[in-house]
Order: C-alpha cells, then sequence, then structure tokens
C-alpha cells in the first residue's frame, strides 16, 4: 500500500491544521464553556460553509464535483485529514454542516428523484443545514441485525414506531435516515429506510407516503 503524501497533500493537511487551530478549537471550547451544543446560528457555521464543508458528495448529471475539505479520491489521506480533523474537536467534526450519514443511504437505495429532492439541496447550499442518519437504539446500541423500530403500513401510510440513540445532528436536521423493520424475526431482510423529514413528516421517501409516528 502506497502510504507516501504528495506535496499537494501536504498542503492540504496544513490547511485543515490551520483551520483547526483556528476555528474549530475554539468553537469545542465554546460549546464546552456553555455546556451544549452550538446553536444553528453559530457564526462558527458560517464559516465552515465558506471553508467548503456543508455540500453534498452527490452531483447531477451536468454539475461538476467541487472539492471538499476533507474528501478526496485517496482513502490514506482521507483517514488522515479525519484524523487532523478530530484532533481539533471530533464534537465539532460530527456538527459541521452537510447530508453526513445520511447521504450514503440516499445514494445507495434511493431513486433518482429521490436524490434530486433531497441532496439537491446541499450542492451549493446558502446557509448552513444539516441532514441525519439514525440506526443505533438504546436497546441494542449499534447492533444492526437487533433493531427494535418497527414499520407497519396503514393505507398508503408507513407508520414508525420507535427509538434511535446517538443521531448526531438529528435536532437540526431537514431529514433524517430512519432505519426499521417490518418483521424482526426477518433479520437483516427485514430492514427498510425511511427518509423522515423535519417540517413534514408525511411527505414520501424510500416507497409510498410515510408517517412518522
Amino acid at each position: 500500500m502506497e502510504l507516501t503524501y504528495s506535496s499537494s497533500d501536504r498542503d492540504r493537511i496544513a490547511t485543515l491544521r490551520a483551520w483547526g487551530r483556528e476555528h474549530f478549537r475554539p468553537a469545542g471550547l465554546r460549546a464546552d464553556r456553555n455546556g451544549e451544543a452550538l446553536p444553528v446560528g453559530d457564526p462558527f457555521f458560517d464559516t465552515a460553509l465558506s471553508l467548503g464543508y456543508g455540500r453534498a458528495t452527490w452531483r447531477p448529471e451536468g454539475h461538476p464535483a467541487e472539492p471538499h475539505p476533507v474528501r478526496t479520491p485517496s482513502a490514506v489521506l482521507n483517514v488522515i485529514l479525519a484524523e487532523e480533523s478530530a484532533y481539533w474537536d471530533r464534537g465539532i467534526g460530527v456538527a459541521l454542516p452537510g447530508p453526513g450519514l445520511g447521504e450514503a443511504p440516499v445514494l445507495i437505495m434511493g431513486t433518482e428523484e429521490q436524490k434530486q429532492r433531497f441532496l439537491t439541496p446541499f450542492l451549493a447550499p446558502e446557509k448552513p443545514i444539516w441532514a441525519a442518519f439514525a440506526m443505533t437504539e438504546p436497546s441494542g446500541g449499534s447492533d444492526v441485525a437487533n433493531i427494535k423500530t418497527r414499520a407497519h403500513q396503514e393505507g398508503d401510510h408507513w407508520v414508525l414506531n420507535g427509538a434511535k440513540a446517538f443521531s448526531g445532528n438529528a435536532a437540526r436536521a431537514e431529514w433524517t435516515v430512519v432505519f426499521a423493520t417490518v418483521d424482526p424475526k426477518l433479520g437483516r431482510a427485514g430492514h427498510r429506510a425511511f427518509v423522515v423529514p423535519r417540517a413534514h413528516r408525511g411527505s414520501r421517501a424510500f416507497g409510498p407516503r410515510r408517517k412518522w409516528a
């Protein structure tokens, strides 16, 4: 495995280190001293957006890709950049705007129409926005095979019942990808993913109309 860095790689690491020292660490200390997460309107998030955070990796056809501060074609460099970011403040790294962990399920399982609808706002956001991912549960941690949140259909609606934990940015997210099961006896075969919008929890997700309960 090639583990050497190019001069441009070193420049990216140095740039992120400077950002960490100047922006990440002070924001994290401010949140710690206040004993609560930074509010949505905190100036740090506007700064993060200006630095290139907050955008989706997905690009519709004809829309050129834009560089992202910590996402590159190199898996090794991605790990180094993630480590550098976490060094300055891991909590702030998780709180950065963007689709976060919610993007991958939409890309993997969503239709083209769903990608357009849920990810287009993250192409060039004018203000910091977030999405979230809800898999972990209080009863089973991150043991995906033991998901207890149930999904059942009522007419053209799906109703979700359950509890999730450690869903980063869920309180401020425009939408959250929620994993549930239609039948625990089916194991992984019973799992389904639902996009649950914050403002309109009955809107369409991965299939017919969904309703959060």
